[in-house]
């Protein structure tokens, strides 16, 4: 399993700031983890994916 930072998450999901990560945990889009005695916050890597995929099909979708 590779986790991802909320930095990273944050660029890999294509957003410019954190909130919009809090908004797809707080509607369960996108699981958060914290790892560790730190508290930060990690999402997995394979729900961020899947995560794009839905996007692409729901952007396909209108398209037609």
């Amino acid at each position: 399993m590779k986790y991802l930072s909320q930095s990273e998450a944050t660029r890999f999901l294509g957003y410019k700031n954190h909130n919009s990560i809090h908004h797809l945990v707080r509607h369960k889009k996108l699981q958060e983890y914290k790892l560790g005695l730190t508290g930060r916050k990690y999402y997995l890597k394979s729900d961020c994916i899947a995560f794009l995929e839905e996007l692409k099909k729901l952007r396909n979708g209108r398209e037609n």
